[in-house]
Formats: structure tokens, C-alpha cells, sequence
């Protein structure tokens, strides 16, 4: 974000292009875990939990497919770019956060006792 601000497109799409590999990596990675082969008690035996477990996919994918498109709108020495692509930022940055935000609090209502 800091190299966008900058308006050094180059050097945070190409940030972005890593970022969104190892993402899109990582979540495909998940996918063939497939955690709903065995018993799905622990993400959804309450209702807060299962609610903190669909937003986190929802974000989540959300958040993914505003990256990619940002990724693929980008063309080096593109002039109308930074134009094109501000709402996409936008977007891609609210979901991404908002997916971390409820990951973490989710992490935080399954593993710990923290929320009671």
C-alpha cells in the first residue's frame, strides 16, 4: 500500500503478484485439507461460531477476487492504471482486512476462553 501511495505502481503490483500467489496458494491449499470430510462439531457447535466461520469465507473469497482482478487490470507503464484500480484497492483492502479481523477473532472463540 505505501508503494501505491508512493504512486510507484510497478513495485506494489509486483508485491501484490506475490502476495496474491502465496494467497491463492494457501487458500486452494485449504480447500484439498477439506475439513468437512470428518466431523464438523468443533466449527459449528455454536451459532457464534459457525456465524465467525462464514464471514471468514465470505471475506475471505471476497477478498481474493478483488485481488486477482486488481492484479489482472495491471499492465506495466499503463497510464490510466491508478484510475482504473482505486475502488479495486479499496475493496480488496476492506475484505482483506475484515477476513484477518473475524480469522483472528474466530481463532480466538475456538481456541481460547477468552470470549467465554
Amino acid at each position: 500500500m505505501w508503494y501505491r501511495k508512493k504512486g510507484n505502481y510497478f513495485v506494489h503490483e509486483i508485491t501484490m503478484l506475490i502476495v496474491m500467489s502465496a494467497w491463492a496458494v494457501g487458500f486452494t491449499a485449504v480447500l484439498f485439507m477439506n475439513p468437512l470430510s470428518g466431523s464438523t462439531q468443533i466449527f459449528s457447535n455454536t451459532t457464534l461460531r459457525l456465524i465467525m466461520n462464514i464471514l471468514h469465507g465470505i471475506f475471505s473469497i471476497l477478498a481474493l477476487i478483488f485481488g486477482l482482478w486488481l492484479v489482472s487490470l495491471w499492465r506495466p507503464e499503463s497510464t490510466s492504471f491508478a484510475a482504473k484500480s482505486k475502488r479495486i484497492a479499496l475493496l480488496t483492502t476492506i475484505f482483506w482486512i475484515a477476513s484477518y479481523v473475524v480469522g483472528v477473532l474466530g481463532f480466538m472463540v475456538l481456541h481460547t476462553t477468552f470470549f467465554g
